[in-house]
């Protein structure tokens, strides 16, 4: 996550003349002629993620905690925890898993559809997957107004584990007064129907959230009735911070609209809503596949990766206990990734974040929603999976071939 320019301050200081007080802090922070009514927070945030600690009431920078300055966003400094990041990640090698990447995506399909390398069935459903959003999956007729409440309590089944929204559609859409936020919220006590899965927690769950977003999207309309509301919404969600920063959107999208939703969930809501959010969604792929890209203790995620892939737990490396750790990895690649693609290429090339997103979702998931059989259960191919990972930890994407022809492949899904 990228660090504001508070957080960067305070971390500076007490990396040249602590360990200091808090009164010494506030001084020296007053002296550099910044605002210093939120250093307390900003220590907060710097605690949670372990670039500083406090012993016997004097604030310092952890010892293992280390800056890392090569990075191109206009020489903003990010920090990394030394004994995690240990692999140097540079444009070529980069831009080899993201190809490494797309040819285990490109196989996961090729086989599933049991065709040939190169068949372009296979190729028009590559596209197809790496085309898709909910807009086109789940709009079904919906009005963007209806269709905005459905999308973001749609994603809220992620996180009741027990609400099955795809099989409990019709009566979850009756609940929800077909979709309309007005009338929904004039039913002061809504209950779930009996028939719908999941225990009373979980459905306590699914109906406060509705209640929030409802209530916000009622709060919009009544704000800017002459914008759209999808518009107004992008607007109120992105007002004043900058949209590469994940770590202030997400705090603006909880602040707007306080649901239970953590960072993965908020972050695949938006990146669905409008492509200015463009976020990948950091869920446990990509934390995974992170953790196997930059960590350096290779025999530990072995030794997890190897008897099950599903064993490689993110939170036994710490710089991925916390999604957003994860999507400050991701972006940097991807800025390598596009970085290194324009030049080979000699154009300017911005690849959509949520290309690698969707991919390493396909492959290590291997939920082919467009492929399904006479009993409508979706495919799974976990051994795609765990040989993409043990390549991954293995380093086995170096070398991969990039030249122009595979890599217009690529762009040509796009």
């Amino acid at each position: 996550m990228k660090l504001g320019i508070n957080q960067r301050i305070v971390f500076e200081i007490l990396k040249e003349r602590g360990p200091l007080t808090l009164e010494q802090l506030l001084e020296q922070v007053a002296l550099q002629e910044h605002r210093i009514a939120d250093v307390k927070k900003v220590l907060d945030s710097l605690s949670k993620r372990s670039a500083i600690e406090m012993v016997g009431g004097l604030y310092q920078v952890r010892a293992d905690f280390v800056e890392d300055s090569d990075n191109d966003e206009g020489g903003d400094k990010k920090y990394r925890i030394r004994d995690f990041v240990a692999r140097q990640i540079n444009d070529q090698n980069s831009l080899e898993f993201f190809v490494y990447t797309y040819q285990r995506f490109r196989k996961l399909i090729e086989d599933s559809l049991d065709v040939p390398e190169g068949d372009p069935r296979a190729h028009d459903q590559m596209r197809e997957y790496l085309s898709l959003t909910d807009q086109a999956l789940l709009r079904d007729g919906l009005s963007d107004r209806q269709f905005i409440f459905k999308e973001f309590v749609y994603h809220s089944q992620n996180r009741q584990n027990g609400i099955n929204y795809s099989k409990y559609e019709r009566q979850i859409r009756d609940f929800l007064c077909d979709y309309d936020p007005t009338r929904f919220l004039q039913d002061a006590n809504p209950v779930l129907p009996e028939a719908i899965g999941g225990n009373e927690k979980q459905k306590e769950s699914f109906v406060e959230t509705a209640k929030c977003v409802a209530t916000y999207l009622a709060d919009m309309e009544g704000e800017s009735p002459q914008e759209s509301l999808r518009e107004s919404i992008v607007q109120d969600l992105s007002c004043g911070i900058d949209l590469q920063d994940a770590e202030a959107v997400f705090n603006r999208f909880k602040e707007k609209i306080p649901t239970g939703f953590g960072e993965a969930l908020v972050f695949d809501v938006l990146k669905e809503f409008d492509p200015r959010f463009d976020f990948p969604k950091p869920d446990l792929h990509v934390r995974r596949v992170m953790a196997a890209l930059y960590s350096s203790n290779r025999d530990e995620l072995r030794a997890q990766c190897f008897d099950h892939p599903n064993r490689l737990d993110p939170a036994s490396i710490p710089a991925l206990r916390g999604d957003c750790s994860a999507m400050e990895l991701y972006l940097g690649l991807m800025n390598r990734v596009n970085g290194e693609l324009a030049r080979r290429l000699g154009r300017d090339i911005r690849l959509p974040n949520y290309v690698l997103d969707k991919m390493i979702y396909l492959v290590c998931s291997g939920k082919l929603y467009l492929q399904k059989d006479a009993e409508e259960r979706i495919i799974i191919n976990l051994g795609i999976k765990k040989e993409y990972l043990q390549g991954i930890i293995d380093e086995r994407y170096a070398g991969t071939a990039l030249d122009n022809a595979v890599l217009n492949e690529i762009m040509g899904l796009l």
